[in-house]
Formats: C-alpha cells, sequence, structure tokens
C-alpha cells in the first residue's frame, strides 16, 4: 500500500510551482562558479558562496530569479547568505549527483533530496525548504529524513505535466533495481515505485566504483541513461512518465570509465564523457535497435583540463539554452556542444566553450528536474521549402535578410558562429522582410548563420570581407 508523508508544518501560503520554464536559468557550481541563462548571452557570475566538488543543485522561481541552491551539505539563500537552518544536510560535496532540489507543487516548499557517498549508511535522505519562512528568503523546516541506506550516487528527478507531479530517480547500491519516488502537492509517495530487474550496481575496484557516474533522463521523457564505471558500460532504460516504471535493461558495453552523461533536446542523440580522459563520445539514438546504437559511437571532441590529479573532462550538463554544458577539472572554462542534436562533428563541440571568469569548475554542474514541456531544438539545416537570402554576401558586416513570404512579426533567434563553433552574436529578431542587419563586430572571414525558433530552422554560410 503507498501512504503519504505530509507535511506537518501548513502555512497558508500556497502557489503553484510549474515554474513555467525558467527553474533552471541559474546555475551555481564549483569553485565559487555560476551562469546566468536569462539573457540572450549566457553570463558567468561571479557571487557565489558555495565550493563543491561534484554536482549541485540551484533553483529559481517562473522569472528565472534565484531562490536557493546547495551541494548537499549547506544551502544558501538569494542573498548567498547560509539559510536559516541550512547546514549539516545528509550529502557530501564529494557524492557525485549528491542533491536535487525538487519543487512541491501547489505549496511554497521544495525538497532537496540527497545523496550520500555509496558506502555511507546515511543513503538517500531528504530535507524540505518553505519559502515562505524568513521574510521570503526560505528556512529548512525538515532535515535528513532518510528514504533507504547505502545509495549509488545518481539522483535525477523529472516533471510530470499530466498531473502536475515529480518524478525522483534513484538507485541503491549492491541492488539491480532503480526506486522511483512521486512528489505530489499531499507530499512524497512511500513506497518507491520499482523497476524490472537492470543492471546490478555493486562492486568495482576498488571501492565500489560501480555505484558512480551520472544517470539522466531524457528531455521527452522517455529513457534514462547510467554511466557505470568499473564495469565500463552505459546502460539505457526505458521510463515510463505515466507510472514511473523503468523497464527494457540494455547495455553499450566497452565504454572505459562512464562519468559524465547528457541527451541532445531531442533525445535523439547520447553523449557520455570518460573519467580520467578528455574524450567526449556520442552514441546516436535515432535507430533504437542496440546493436545500431553501439556501432554508432563516435568521438566528437577533447574537453582538456590541466590539474594535479589528471581530472578532465566531468559530468555533463543540458541548459535551458539547449546546449550541453561539459565540467573540466579546476578549469576557468567549460566545454560546450552547441548543436547537440545534430549527431556527429557537426554539433559544434568546442572545448573552451563557456569562460567562467575568476572562478572555476570542479567535476560537476547544477541540476533541476527536466522538462518534457521543455522546447526542443530543430537540427540546424536549411528548411529546403522555406529557404532565406542573404544580400550582399560576402558583407562588411552590414546586409539584408529576406525571409520566405509569411505573416510579419514572429519572434526568431539569431546566432552567428565561427567554423569551429564558438558563438561570437546571439540575439532576438523579429521576423520581417526584409531585415537589414549589422554586425561590426565581425572580423573577416567565413561564419555560420542560424536562425530559428521552436518550429523551424535557417541557416546559411555568411562571408564577411574588409
Amino acid at each position: 500500500m503507498r501512504k503519504l508523508i505530509i507535511l506537518a508544518m501548513i502555512v497558508s501560503l500556497s502557489f503553484s510551482q510549474a515554474l513555467a520554464q525558467k527553474e533552471g536559468n541559474i546555475w551555481y557550481f564549483g569553485n565559487h562558479a555560476g551562469l546566468n541563462f536569462n539573457n540572450d548571452t549566457v553570463l558567468a557570475l561571479q557571487n557565489s558562496a558555495m565550493w563543491d566538488n561534484d554536482n549541485s543543485s540551484t533553483v529559481c522561481n517562473s522569472a528565472g530569479q534565484l531562490l536557493f541552491y546547495t551541494n548537499s551539505d549547506t544551502v544558501w539563500n538569494k542573498l548567498h547568505k547560509v539559510m536559516l537552518n541550512g547546514t549539516d544536510l545528509a550529502g557530501s560535496i564529494t557524492s557525485g549527483q549528491c542533491a536535487v532540489i525538487v519543487p512541491q507543487p501547489g505549496t511554497s516548499k521544495y525538497f532537496i533530496f540527497t545523496n550520500a557517498p555509496f558506502l555511507s549508511d546515511q543513503g538517500l535522505s531528504f530535507s524540505v525548504v518553505d519559502m515562505a519562512e524568513d521574510n521570503g528568503n526560505g528556512a529548512v523546516i525538515i532535515k535528513n529524513f532518510q528514504l533507504f541506506p547505502y545509495t549509488t550516487e545518481k539522483l535525477d528527478a523529472i516533471y510530470n505535466q499530466s498531473d502536475d507531479s515529480y518524478w525522483v530517480i534513484t538507485h541503491p547500491f549492491e541492488s539491480g533495481y532503480y526506486f522511483v519516488y512521486k512528489l505530489t502537492s499531499n507530499g512524497l509517495l512511500i513506497p518507491p515505485e520499482i523497476s524490472d530487474p537492470c543492471a546490478l550496481m555493486s562492486g568495482g575496484n576498488p571501492y565500489g566504483y560501480n555505484a558512480i557516474g551520472q544517470m539522466t533522463v531524457s528531455p521527452d521523457g522517455q529513457m534514462i541513461a547510467s554511466g557505470v564505471l568499473s564495469d565500463g558500460f552505459i546502460e539505457l532504460c526505458d521510463f515510463n512518465m505515466a507510472n514511473g516504471h523503468i523497464s527494457n535493461s540494455r547495455i553499450i558495453p566497452g565504454f572505459q570509465n562512464p562519468w559524465g552523461i547528457a541527451f541532445s533536446p531531442d533525445s535523439k542523440m547520447l553523449y557520455a564523457t570518460r573519467w580520467w580522459t578528455d574524450n567526449v563520445f556520442v552514441f546516436n539514438l535515432s535507430d533504437t535497435s542496440l546493436s545500431a546504437i553501439i556501432a554508432s559511437g563516435m568521438l566528437i571532441g577533447h574537453a582538456t583540463s590541466s590539474n594535479a590529479y589528471n581530472y578532465q573532462a566531468g559530468y555533463m550538463q543540458l541548459g535551458p539554452d539547449n546546449r550541453i554544458y561539459i565540467s573540466k577539472y579546476e578549469s576557468h572554462y567549460l566545454a560546450v556542444i552547441n548543436h547537440p542534436s545534430i549527431y556527429g562533428t557537426g554539433c559544434g563541440f568546442v572545448d573552451n566553450g563557456m569562460y567562467l571568469g575568476t572562478k572555476t569548475n570542479t567535476s560537476g554542474l547544477s541540476r533541476v528536474p527536466a522538462r518534457p514541456s521543455f522546447p526542443v531544438s530543430v537540427p540546424p539545416q536549411n528548411n529546403t521549402n522555406m529557404s532565406i537570402r542573404i544580400c550582399p554576401n560576402p558583407s562588411n558586416g552590414n546586409f539584408q535578410l529576406y525571409w520566405p513570404a509569411r505573416t510579419s512579426g514572429s519572434e526568431y533567434t539569431l546566432e552567428i558562429s565561427d567554423l569551429p563553433g564558438k558563438i561570437i552574436v546571439r540575439e532576438k529578431i523579429q521576423y520581417f522582410s526584409p531585415a537589414a542587419l549589422s554586425f561590426p563586430q565581425l572580423v573577416p572571414g567565413i561564419y555560420n548563420l542560424r536562425i530559428w525558433n521552436n518550429k523551424e530552422v535557417f541557416t546559411q554560410k555568411i562571408s564577411i570581407v574588409p
């Protein structure tokens, strides 16, 4: 029988936490590093109070304004001060996917799920923040409620739009089963939904390292993928959004030390890094047969970093801008996959793709629940029925853009990148034909121009001359 954990403290303030799509628009992670996705250009933040060795979690309100963030040990509020009662949570800054913040729908409360290291009997726990406390700065009102001991360092969550709830996905240590908890407006459903038999995650040299490696749910809510480090494979499973059930385990073998795992926005590509290397790989999931997926594995780039530990490419995270970001241990840069829905080298991998300013990252990035309602990026290829025309081309950076005949007024994103994939220009434009565009910052050379919205995309090569 299922039962509900109902919070003992009931407050009169209640509001929807469906949160549109901006709950993950600010990331804090690593060595006081941060990113702000609220503008057309992603901005590096320098005001974090947090140090974290692995993944963290940051949550915003529906307008993309910071609420709080955590490394699973301490919680900081929007003022970058330690939240009331916000210390000594049951996670660990060295525990892989150590935390994920999940809104409790219809309330002012947020659950912080925390993973202790895999050899700890603390296991998986949750704490609860009420944002109605401390004049809107929040306070931890329930701390370290243990769900089970001895967990792997795998933790993710996804929003279930059908009934305004969240699925929280975990995996106990020395177990061949995933556990999936449901968080509703009434509380957390216990016991969890238990998967069909899957890969046994125990053992591994030297200390049980099959417990580590990223687990990620796909943006469309149909799959999960998990790296199993010591045994050297990636597990793919089907996920049922209706009931939270996980089934159909299949293995991508021969992938030594899998670490970071991320899906493309359209869930057609699976990206993975290897710990202790700088390798970044892609697998094409468009053909769902396992043999085709395995055969599609391709090295697409190197996420390089220089440090005393020889740690290189770390965890990965799909951003609100539909790019994939890759941590690089003790680096001032993140690697970036600019067009992750494109298979192979066309994905636009850039090693030093995002500058963090004076701050550095460590092994992980910031995480929030996935949302299947996120708009997915359309692969950047010309729409054969609706091509655009740019005149003159070559130009000195000033040109006219002629659109296909249609109703004016729609908003598009315009992006200009160099041939290796580095973004030079990114801004919103309105559809009017012709549109006069000027980019005096472009130096002579060849560039990729890309214009898209959530329905279509156009690309052209442009040439800038003196």
